[in-house]
């Protein structure tokens, strides 16, 4: 058995099946998986390439994510010099700039998707 826990996550879940199903018979297209560093990517990912053996219902959680690369930092803080130089990155300063990589990159995808 495979899939996500929780009302948020089993809801955009759905939705998305839904769209792949639904583009699938009315477009002849398949849908790509969300980027990996979104949040609808992460479960996606985590549902179709999870270890059977281990395998258990996930909520969305920040360690889904692919770590912060330099040229994320870049991107998407106001300061990358002052985070760059820290030893570790501040947790809040952390989620916030994956926050911000995982809206810019499902922006993009959900375009170049469905054109809006």
């Amino acid at each position: 058995m495979r899939g996500v826990e929780g009302y948020l996550e089993s809801s955009a879940m759905g939705v998305f099946i839904g769209h792949v199903i639904g583009n699938k018979l009315t477009k002849k297209k398949q849908l790509t998986i969300p980027p990996a560093n979104t949040s609808l990517g992460c479960l996606a990912r985590y549902c179709i390439y999870g270890e059977a053996k281990k395998f258990t219902p996930m909520n969305i959680h920040w360690g889904l994510f692919n770590q912060l690369s330099k040229e994320d930092i870049n991107k998407y803080s106001t300061h990358p010099e002052q985070v760059l130089k820290m030893k570790k990155i501040d947790k809040s300063v952390k989620r916030e700039l994956m926050a911000c990589r995982s809206e810019d990159l499902f922006q993009q995808w959900y375009k170049s998707e469905f054109g809006e």
